[in-house]
């Protein structure tokens, strides 16, 4: 299914229990919507699920770039409110968990519940350059360089009210675990778990914990 929400043509899958609460799923980078087919699967009886291509990914609309955060922020507020979705669980990997930091502090009423994966609360301007070989890999493939600096680190202790779990990877070169750690270190009442092995794409690659993780986690909430 396709919207066109925040002058962008956005696509999406809605799945799952409609007579359950909201689910959102976000992807990482040059990624989309179907890396999450593993955990749709495991939770799609207990929860109202949707999935979306961002803004230049997959079948959503190749827009000129850049892209800034505050861009993909507004596509998902815009897209819940398309379709009359007033509150969601939220599961963000990568960009998908930066996006979701920013729905923190800015649109907190939105969300019951948040888990942050492979994640980062800084992206640095030597960071933006690091990622330089993937950035050009997604021009090519049509989607905008979407990288840009952010910090949220050290706002995040300004967030009360909503339960957030952090999930790292060992092995993760792109977000490296100290970093995700950090997150949690600054956002009291917090949880974080380490997943071993697992790189950058965790849910992918170590899917039993994963779900298992996320499972209980939301569970609570």
């Amino acid at each position: 299914m396709k919207a066109t929400v925040n002058g962008v043509e956005i696509n999406y899958e809605i799945s799952g229990n409609p007579d359950k609460p909201w689910l959102t799923f976000s992807n990482s980078l040059a990624t989309n919507l179907h890396m999450w087919d593993g955990q749709e699967r495991a939770l799609a009886a207990d929860y109202h699920i949707l999935r979306f291509d961002k803004r230049g990914h997959g079948e959503s609309e190749k827009v000129p770039g850049p892209y800034h955060f505050d861009d993909l922020i507004d596509d998902t507020i815009a897209l819940w409110d398309h379709l009359g979705i007033d509150q969601t669980y939220y599961v963000g990997l990568s960009i998908g968990g930066m996006t979701v930091q920013g729905i923190m502090l800015k649109h907190p009423e939105r969300l019951k519940a948040v888990v942050v994966a492979n994640s980062m609360g800084v992206v640095p301007p030597e960071f933006v350059s690091a990622w330089g070989d993937r950035i050009a890999l997604c021009q090519e493939k049509g989607m905008g360089p979407l990288i840009q600096p952010l910090d949220y680190l050290d706002k995040l202790g300004g967030i009360s009210g909503i339960p957030v779990l952090f999930i790292a990877g060992s092995q993760d070169g792109g977000t490296p675990a100290p970093g995700v750690e950090a997150m949690h270190r600054n956002m009291p009442g917090s949880e974080y778990l380490l997943l071993d092995p697992a790189a950058h794409i965790s849910n992918v690659e170590c899917p039993e914990a994963f779900n298992k993780a996320i499972t209980a986690f939301l569970a609570k909430h």
